[in-house]
């Protein structure tokens, strides 16, 4: 059977400053927001500041021209990861991962606020690759198993569920709807941060 999620591992080493990175990114207020062409903040100052998407959850904007020596770090693991993988027997959705070329530039961060629902949702990208980076466990994900489900159908079937530890690699399909859910309280002050790479 094909899979919409796939466990890759479970011990991603971040040898970064996680908080002093963290620390850099400001929030602007979405009123505040100029955006380009392709619906992406634009700021002259190119300071690195989080993006609300319409299905609340933030991503990060200059990451990689902020951060380059972290983003070549993250690219440098998931190459070593790919080659542990290299010569076993795997599902197709890992084939896809094997078989990408890995570049820095692609490395995200995702940050999702305590007690928010993020609906259920296709991604543009077709793959991604989430490492838990800090209060990962903080919310449940479900992913469809079937890339024809449908919003309306998305509660009523079987659903892939899991919840990421921080330093977890999860390889998921993201043109199979998916839904994440924090466990925090809205008032704990508990974000969740992830690092997302688009494949």
């Amino acid at each position: 059977m094909k899979h919409a999620a796939i466990k890759l591992s479970s011990d991603f080493n971040i040898t970064w400053d996680v908080n002093n990175v963290l620390n850099s990114f400001i929030d602007i207020p979405v009123e505040d927001y100029i955006l380009d062409e392709d619906g992406w903040t634009t700021d002259l100052s190119r300071r690195p500041h989080w993006q609300m998407l319409e299905q609340l959850v933030s991503i990060s904007r200059f990451f990689y021209e902020t951060f380059p020596a972290e983003c070549q770090m993250i690219a440098e693991q998931l190459k070593n990861l790919q080659t542990s993988l290299i010569d076993q027997q795997h599902d197709p959705l890992v084939q896809n991962f094997l078989n990408h070329e890995i570049t820095p530039n692609r490395v995200h961060l995702l940050k999702l606020r305590p007690g928010d629902f993020v609906r259920p949702h296709r991604d543009e990208r077709t793959f991604t690759v989430n490492i838990g980076l800090k209060n990962s466990n903080t919310a449940d994900t479900y992913i469809s198993n079937s890339i024809e489900t449908t919003e309306d159908e998305f509660w009523k079937q079987p659903n892939y569920k899991f919840t990421m530890q921080d330093n977890d690699v999860y390889l998921l399909s993201v043109q199979h709807l998916h839904s994440v859910e924090s466990m925090a309280a809205q008032d704990s002050g508990i974000y969740r941060y992830l690092i997302s790479y688009s494949i």
